[in-house]
């Protein structure tokens, strides 16, 4: 890694999420980083992974990063972004948080959605498939939530909206007509680019 910054300059840009830390749970008293051990076993253990408070101070290993800290919006259980964001904050310096980020491709929420082993993450103790509006809902409740708990985030345009699984699933003018960024928060838009079909070795000349 530095010696690509130390070519193109700038700093790394890490973002730590995904699904199964979208499902995750915080627990104050875990000794461990996080578990499972990450792909130790399995791929992923979306619906069984949780996180200690030993879990963030690993971004130490990476002194000129920046982070993008994504915290669980899939959970209807507001308090688990709040104490998420709170724990972050307590390890990683105000100007090593390029953003929070509540949520992992909400697009896919579905109410249905079932995680490793076939555990049932689907309401009422989880959302549900949304739209551009529930969506705008529920993001907007829980920025809000951590903005009143957190009382060491740091001001202004701090957080990180969509990161959606598809390209238009929630058009992004059509939620900020919707006021999702009413109270002037967001820093970054986020999407994820999956190439499904690339191209053959005759169109590689």
């Amino acid at each position: 890694m530095d010696s690509v910054y130390s070519r193109t300059g700038g700093k790394p840009n890490i973002r730590l999420g995904g699904t199964s830390p979208d499902y995750g749970r915080y627990i104050p008293d875990q000794v461990e980083p996080a578990l499972p051990v990450a792909e130790q076993d399995n791929y992923q253990n979306i619906g069984g992974t949780t996180i200690g408070p030993s879990y963030w101070p690993y971004t130490k290993n990476f002194q000129n990063a920046v982070y993008i800290i994504q915290v669980p919006l899939a959970t209807t259980n507001i308090s688990e972004p709040i104490a998420w964001t709170k724990s972050a904050l307590e390890s990683i310096p105000e100007d090593r948080i390029f953003s929070i980020q509540p949520g992992n491709e909400p697009d896919l929420y579905a109410d249905g959605f079932t995680g490793a082993n076939g555990i049932p993450l689907r309401p009422p103790e989880y959302h549900g498939t949304l739209t551009s509006e529930t969506y705008v809902g529920n993001w907007t409740r829980y920025v809000a939530a951590i903005k009143d708990a957190v009382s060491a985030l740091p001001e202004g345009r701090v957080f990180s909206a969509f990161d959606l699984a598809g390209v238009n699933s929630f058009p992004v003018d059509v939620c900020f007509d919707l006021g999702i960024d009413e109270g002037g928060v967001i820093k970054e838009v986020a999407g994820h680019y999956y190439q499904g079909q690339a191209g053959t070795a005759a169109t590689l000349g």
